[in-house]
């Protein structure tokens, strides 16, 4: 089960822009780029001015975690990038749409800073600081509030978001596997069926939980045949690397 977290996440990420080691910020780029062809070295201002319009012009792919409160949303994107940037705990911490990109990332008109919805939710953005193999790839990590938590002060990820992002991770909890509330909101986004993917968490307490795949599966494979699933826990990583590894191969696999 995931330990309750302090509310306070310390982590290498932050709300607001900083110098990065691991790279330069676009503006930085042109700069250079201009100073090369004022010095007439036209190999170097072509390959900087080159980098600087792949960065400018790539939009940025959008992984948004979605599922009930408490099952983990957050401490699944905790532990994929190893630090504990957002809040978790055994109440709802996921109050505002949180997109997590990296440090110094420009994004342009298509991906917008803000991140498009159809309500009133408030949005933030996270730089995260550090060189990751998945945020590396061009992807931004979008946590969600709840789906059942219905307080004035959130909203659940809705029909916009969801034709925006490239995948939907749908995270469920082992001990409480495929309620009927959860099956309605796979039902729900139906037309959307071929960008969600299952995270079943908490996979530690199976020794003790009544958990059966075959159940799973069956009603799984009820809602979308195509539906793939992956079994992990945030507690002991287990399960992680192999999906975060599957993800990159899929995402390397479409992008070429």
């Amino acid at each position: 089960m995931d330990t309750p977290k302090n509310d306070t996440p310390t982590s290498n990420a932050n709300v607001e822009h900083a110098p990065s080691r691991h790279a330069l910020p676009l503006d930085e780029i042109y700069k250079l780029s201009a100073q090369a062809h004022t010095l007439r070295i036209p190999s170097l201002d072509a390959q900087l001015f080159t980098l600087y319009q792949k960065y400018r012009e790539k939009p940025r792919l959008q992984i948004a975690f979605a599922g009930e409160f408490n099952h983990g949303k957050s401490s699944v994107i905790n532990t994929i990038l190893g630090q504990n940037i957002l809040p978790t705990g055994m109440t709802p911490t996921t109050l505002k749409t949180t997109r997590i990109t990296p440090q110094n990332t420009q994004h342009n008109d298509d991906t917008q800073s803000t991140i498009p919805t159809s309500n009133d939710t408030e949005t933030q953005t996270l730089y995260y600081n550090e060189a990751h193999a998945l945020l590396d790839l061009g992807v931004d990590l979008i946590d969600t509030p709840g789906v059942n938590d219905i307080s004035d002060q959130t909203r659940s990820i809705d029909a916009k978001l969801i034709e925006r992002c490239a995948y939907i991770v749908f995270v469920l909890d082992a001990g409480q596997i495929l309620k009927e509330s959860e099956r309605k909101f796979l039902a729900l986004h139906a037309q959307h069926a071929d960008k969600f993917m299952i995270i079943i968490n908490k996979i530690d307490l199976m020794p003790y939980i009544p958990f059966k795949m075959d159940y799973f599966r069956k009603g799984v494979e009820a809602l979308n045949t195509n539906l793939v699933s992956f079994p992990l826990s945030c507690a002991t990583s287990e399960g992680i690397d192999e999906w975060v590894n599957w993800l990159i191969a899929e995402i390397e696999k479409n992008k070429a």
